[in-house]
């Protein structure tokens, strides 16, 4: 049984192992900055998909003899409009949902102490006992 002579995948030189070893950190360098600086890599997403998304409008209004500048100023107005419509919409939706949610809590927090205080482990029931009665429930 003779053996092989090692290939050229596993003869690493000094060479190699300098540009892996160099790969390596600059792909974990990469990654810690995508994970430091995340907010600015979403922003720039987000921009990047603005403009995208707004391109065929603005060079349609071009066309029609509207400035490039004054063309997105009014495609950016039209966005602005539609958000502030949007969140006015909802604004007393959100408003009755959260004074819904603030008058059930006391309720949960009740049930909550209740079940705790009647629970059969000593330990949640010690828990429980750190809560203080304030609910009028």
């Amino acid at each position: 049984m003779a053996f092989n002579q090692p290939s050229q995948l596993y003869n690493w030189t000094f060479r190699r192992v300098m540009w892996a070893t160099l790969i390596l950190v600059f792909v974990v360098l990469g990654f810690w900055l995508i994970y430091r600086f995340h907010q600015v890599v979403f922003i720039l997403f987000i921009a990047i998909v603005l403009g995208t998304v707004i391109r065929p409008l603005v060079n349609w209004l071009h066309r029609r003899g509207l400035s490039q500048r004054m063309a997105v100023i009014l495609v950016f107005f039209l966005l602005l409009a539609l958000f502030i419509s949007f969140v006015m919409l909802l604004f007393p939706l959100i408003v009755e949902q959260g004074t819904t949610i603030a008058a059930a809590v006391p309720g949960y927090y009740h049930g909550l102490r209740e079940w705790m205080v009647n629970y059969p482990n000593q330990g949640i029931v010690r828990l429980g006992g750190f809560l203080r009665r304030r609910c009028r429930a």
